[in-house]
């Protein structure tokens, strides 16, 4: 396993990011990638913020292209993230580090699409979440929420309706972006169906 954790004294820590590079590894077929994980404390005043707010990434983020993860202390949010949750957070940041690269890193992959994937593989979805404005997920203005549950109600429709597969061939074919407007010819290609359609199907599920 091919990462650094500053400070590594955490076994427990070093057991979650070990296993997850080894599933998204298999997950993505890439040999498993060398990043750094750093984790920081969180000073009081943005604590105190946080709690009102309560953003995933304001306390872990990933800088792909740099092959870095940043996570807030554990100890600082326990109140907020238990145990399980916590590892779901890690394992969010890490699937952002292989998929990022199965695309070549480029620019044009939407980011509901990244970050769904990264709710779906890492096991953040809920049972039977919905999104109410679900059918803003490709609109200019789409709202924090709907980028991150709408994604991953989006991404968990395609990938167990549909299979990984597939899936994985329409998103390797994203590295070839040249304008986020071709993620819909790119979509129906390996789909044979409008994007817009899916979308509609999950509608339907959601109000049945």
């Amino acid at each position: 396993m091919l990462y650094n954790i500053f400070p590594n004294n955490d076994i427990e820590l070093n057991k979650c990011i070990e296993e997850a590079s080894k599933e998204y590894s298999g997950f993505f077929n890439i040999p498993n990638d060398e990043f750094s994980v750093c984790v920081f404390s969180m000073k009081k005043e943005i604590f105190d913020e946080f709690k009102s707010i309560k953003e995933d990434y304001v306390v872990a983020f990933a800088c792909p292209r740099s092959n870095i993860i940043f996570i807030c202390n554990h100890d600082d949010i326990k109140n907020i993230y238990n145990d399980i949750e916590y590892k779901k957070l890690i394992k969010h940041e890490i699937v952002h580090v292989y998929a990022y690269m199965y695309v070549n890193f480029n620019k044009y992959v939407p980011n509901w699409l990244h970050e769904g994937l990264a709710r779906y593989l890492s096991g953040q979805m809920i049972s039977g979440e919905v999104c109410k404005d679900l059918e803003t997920l490709f609109n200019d203005n789409i709202l924090p929420n709907v980028i991150y549950s709408g994604g991953g109600i989006f991404v968990k429709h395609l990938i167990e309706t549909y299979g990984n597969k597939k899936f994985l061939e329409f998103f390797n074919e994203l590295r070839n972006l040249k304008s986020s407007n071709e993620v819909s010819i790119i979509f129906m290609k390996h789909y044979n169906k409008d994007i817009k359609e899916v979308l509609n199907e999950i509608v339907g599920e959601n109000n049945k």
